[in-house]
């Protein structure tokens, strides 16, 4: 798998490099794997990698909190999400990688199905108000 990764804090274009990293393991049974689909980028994050968050990561590490994407394998006490299901995640770092690994309790929540362009409430949305 593919990660972003920050060897020593500095500034975003000087220190991070896209790299190979080890696919994520199941290690214990409340943990859950995402693929990751959407990342955001934020202060916070532009913060860790110059070393002035409060929160200092172990080096090498995959910046990046707050993430989308599809649960890929669950531990077995993970009861609330299901492989396959859609999901937004909060994590200390790691999400710009291809895959990230977090226990469930970690802010792992399911995020709703897509609304179709052609749905009945999208069309309803659009029709102008009238008086």
């Amino acid at each position: 798998m593919k990660a972003l990764h920050c060897k020593t804090f500095g500034a975003p274009r000087e220190v991070l490099s896209v790299e190979d990293a080890p696919m994520p393991e199941i290690t214990r049974p409340d943990e859950v794997i995402v693929r990751v689909h959407y990342a955001s980028v934020s202060h916070a994050t532009g913060l860790m990698i110059e070393g002035k968050y409060q929160r200092k990561p172990p080096f090498p590490f995959s910046p990046g909190t707050e993430a989308v994407g599809i649960v890929e394998q669950k531990g077995s006490a993970v009861i609330h999400l299901s492989v396959g299901q859609r999901v937004a995640c909060i994590c200390d770092w790691g999400a710009y990688a291809e895959y990230l690994k977090l226990p469930q309790t970690w802010g792992v929540g399911s995020l709703p199905a897509p609304v179709r362009r052609k749905s009945v409430r999208w069309r309803k949305r659009r029709e102008p108000v009238k008086p």
